[in-house]
C-alpha cells in the first residue's frame, strides 16, 4: 500500500491523534518558525490530529512515519527513525506549510505589554550621585 492508499484510508475524524496522548507543540512550532508554544492552551490544537503510518519502538519512545492532518486535512507527514533522531517534516504543499503557520500564529494567546513610565521625580535623579540605600 502507497502513501497515496494509506492516507485515503485514514478517517481524520477519528481520534487517534496526539501520539500516544501527547502532543509536542513546540516540535511543529519550531517546524515552522514559532516559538513559545508551550503557553498555548491544548484545546486549541485539537484541530491537529497525527496518525501513524508505519511506526515501531526505539527503546521506550514510538517512531517512524506520521501523517498530520489540520481540520481534516493532510498537511505534512513526519518521519523520525530513532528515539535519539530529529524529527524531519515533508509537507504536503507550500500552502499547507503557511495554513499550519498561520493556525499556530492564531493560537497564542495575546498578552498586554506593558511598560514603566518616568515620573517627575525621576527626571531629578542624578546617576552620579544616588540616594543611598
Amino acid at each position: 500500500m502507497n502513501l497515496r492508499e494509506r492516507l485515503a484510508a485514514i478517517d481524520p475524524t477519528k481520534t487517534d491523534k496526539w501520539q500516544n496522548g501527547f502532543w509536542d507543540f513546540e516540535d511543529i512550532g519550531t517546524e515552522v518558525g514559532i516559538y513559545n508554544l508551550y503557553s498555548v492552551d491544548g484545546d486549541k490544537f485539537d484541530v491537529i490530529k497525527e496518525f501513524r503510518l508505519h511506526t515501531w519502538i526505539c527503546t521506550d519512545t514510538t517512531v517512524g512515519y506520521h501523517a498530520l492532518f489540520l481540520n481534516g486535512e493532510f498537511i505534512c507527514m513526519t518521519v523520525q527513525h530513532g528515539r535519539k533522531c530529529d524529527k524531519h517534516y515533508f509537507w504536503n504543499s507550500k500552502e499547507a506549510f503557511e495554513k499550519t503557520r498561520q493556525y499556530l500564529i492564531s493560537a497564542i494567546p495575546e498578552r498586554e505589554v506593558g511598560c514603566t513610565l518616568m515620573t517627575e521625580k525621576d527626571w531629578d535623579f542624578d546617576p552620579e550621585n544616588p540616594p543611598s540605600a
